[in-house]
């Protein structure tokens, strides 16, 4: 609704890397879980941090008079790197580029609202975008999967059966 795009981060990033990461992206307003908030209290340039606990509870008419426009040119997303080759950097996705992204997913694997996606990458890595983009506009379901069932590939295969998962998309590594 604002027309700003989304960053995720992980709980568990280095707090140093996150202030590189919203300064980098020049983040305005974070959202939060109210047990991670004090992370975000130093960090530069930033309006408001707003907690998740009361984000549905959050006055409408203070997100209204943040939004600042939208095209097909703007950013619907800014994903970072691992920063494996120094410091982090993001790479900005257009809502073109998403709905483009979408459009061939949807066509190459044939989703439709009876599939079920094992949802095994966390928000903030960029394998979720495929989870989380291709299924949800194709009407399909996502079964995110715990993060201790993440480190059992026995518990993961077995519980993805469980829940009928249709289409699974991770890294192999994932199942070693």
């Amino acid at each position: 609704m604002s027309g700003g795009a989304y960053c995720p981060f992980s709980p568990e990033e280095p707090k140093a890397r996150l202030d590189v990461c919203l300064a980098e992206c020049k983040a305005k307003h974070v959202i939060a879980h109210s047990h991670t908030i004090d992370r975000f209290s130093n960090a530069v340039n930033l309006d408001c941090v707003i907690s998740s606990d009361s984000f549905s509870r959050y006055d409408h008419e203070q997100f209204q008079s943040i939004q600042i426009g939208l095209s097909s040119r703007s950013f619907a997303t800014i994903l970072f790197t691992s920063g494996s080759t120094g410091e982090p950097k993001g790479v900005a996705v257009t809502h073109q580029n998403v709905l483009h992204f979408i459009a061939w997913g949807r066509s190459r694997f044939v989703v439709t609202p009876a599939d079920i996606f094992t949802n095994v990458s966390p928000m903030y890595f960029d394998n979720s975008v495929f989870d989380f983009y291709v299924g949800l506009f194709s009407g399909a379901s996502l079964f995110p999967v715990n993060r201790q069932v993440l480190s059992d590939p026995y518990a993961l295969v077995s519980q993805a059966s469980d829940m009928n998962c249709t289409i699974w998309f991770s890294v192999p590594s994932l199942l070693i």
